[in-house]
């Protein structure tokens, strides 16, 4: 313990008040989230749960006491709500998003500020989230399908090293690894592995994917530099160096950041002995005693509006890559103008893909994954997909089943459970979309004659094991 507090008490000269850092510092962290503005909601714009508390900065945002609820349990396992740690969610928060934008995260997984830039597109654009890991990837995509998000296609580069498109993207999100001093509320074994050589080798990436996020940027564009540690070393001395590197006629402005609501220190312009540029006071630092949060780091590059020629005539221009269709499949349980303009693609020879209209990644990416799980094609007939029927079920016409609220916890436990309406064929047994309140929930297979319904919901969703949950729900 005196190793690790020795590593943050390097920071206390940084701080106004050192001994309010460090008992923060000493705290859990509260549980935190936000809502995904794309999913339906029947009533309430938060989950059912009497000690949430509203972010005063974001208005999607919030803060609890007791994860551990059967309200908030339906708001996760259906898409509407995502676990993230409020200063996390600021980078995004940065970024002026419009319809349509194309927007690049170099360092994605696993995949919360993904889910962030897709939501907050809507339905339109494209993100491309790229990560050097594919076992995160692997996260990353099971976020995708529990929130519905049809605009996000997914590649395993080397940040330091993605492949520069000639159409720029709008914002690249550059979220780099870092020492991760601020998560120790958290994971305070991060603390006990910091070094001086781990954290040379984290610099030297760290200059490398800033620098290549600003090649992948339009000119006019923004770069979101962030890191969850307090060490100037991959903070300010990273963003004041790559400025001193750019090279001639390529020039970008470091603009201030300002989160209204939100309590945050200037960026440092010393450390060490060593003077960075005055514009280092335009980036940002989040203190956990501050908001009572993790520790993050934000700077916002832009840049200029005059065209830099980086051998741009050799790239490849953007093309559709993926052979897609519009909606083949006979959705009878649906009316054609209940369904988004999306497009559908068959990646594998078990899934088709839901894809959203201008998710059109370039033809030179080597793509893991585009769009959402739509339709499992192992069977004689299409089945729907748990991500498909929580994304679209509450629009079904027909081919649903409704269930009593006191039945969901069984329900998501696979248990069978009475339903009291439904609308499906007559055949003895028929999978349908299993609906509670309006709000679809699921899959699962109608016995008419007993008015039964057999789960059919994953025993893992979103990473979480799902009778575990249920267990400690029903243990409090």
């Amino acid at each position: 313990m005196k190793d690790e507090r020795s590593i943050i008490a390097r920071y206390g000269d940084l701080v106004s008040n050192p001994q309010e850092f460090f008992d923060a510092c000493s705290r859990p962290l509260p549980t935190t989230g936000w809502i995904n503005p794309c999913k339906p909601r029947v009533s309430g714009d938060f989950p059912s749960d009497a000690s949430r508390e509203k972010m005063s900065w974001n208005q999607d945002g919030f803060k609890t006491e007791s994860p551990l609820n059967e309200g908030i349990l339906a708001d996760f396992l259906t898409g509407r709500l995502v676990f993230q740690e409020e200063s996390a969610m600021t980078s995004v928060h940065l970024m002026d998003l419009q319809p349509g934008q194309k927007i690049l995260d170099l360092c994605a997984a696993p995949g919360n500020k993904t889910a962030q830039l897709s939501t907050r597109l809507g339905e339109s654009g494209m993100v491309i989230a790229n990560d050097i890991s594919k076992a995160r990837l692997g996260v990353l995509h099971g976020t995708i399908d529990r929130l519905g998000l049809a605009n996000v296609a997914t590649t395993a580069y080397d940040a330091r090293y993605f492949p520069i498109p000639e159409e720029l993207f709008d914002f690249v999100l550059a979220d780099v690894p870092c020492s991760c001093e601020g998560t120790s509320r958290k994971h305070p074994g991060v603390l006990s592995r910091n070094n001086a050589d781990e954290r040379k080798r984290l610099v030297r990436n760290q200059i490398d994917i800033l620098e290549r996020a600003l090649l992948c940027v339009r000119p006019g564009g923004s770069v979101i530099y962030s890191t969850c540690t307090y060490a100037p070393e991959e903070n300010e001395q990273v963003v004041h160096r790559v400025l001193e590197r750019l090279p001639k006629g390529f020039s970008c402005d470091l603009l201030p950041v300002v989160i209204p609501g939100l309590i945050t220190s200037p960026g440092l312009t010393s450390w060490n002995g060593e003077v960075f540029d005055s514009s280092m006071s335009n980036c940002a630092r989040i203190w956990p005693h501050q908001n009572d949060t993790g520790g993050f780091f934000l700077a916002v590059l832009r840049r200029s509006p005059a065209a830099f020629e980086a051998a741009s005539s050799l790239l490849p221009s953007f093309h559709e890559p993926i052979s897609t269709s519009e909606w083949p499949w006979k959705l009878h349980a649906f009316e054609q103008n209940d369904l988004l303009p999306w497009r559908r693609t068959q990646f594998s020879n078990k899934y088709d893909r839901l894809v959203g209209a201008q998710c059109v990644p370039p033809a030179t990416l080597a793509v893991q994954s585009i769009g959402m799980t739509g339709l499992n094609l192992k069977s004689d007939h299409p089945k729907f997909s748990t991500a498909l029927a929580t994304k679209i079920g509450h629009l079904a016409r027909s081919a649903w089943a409704e269930i009593k609220s006191e039945s969901t916890l069984d329900y998501w436990n696979r248990q069978t459970v009475p339903y009291i309406s439904s609308l499906a064929p007559v055949e003895n047994t028929k999978t349908v979309i299993v609906r509670c309140g309006g709000l679809s929930l699921g899959l699962g297979s109608i016995s008419p004659l007993a008015r039964s319904l057999e789960s059919r919901f994953p025993k893992v969703w979103g990473g979480l094991q799902i009778a575990e949950r249920i267990h400690q729900i029903r243990s409090t």
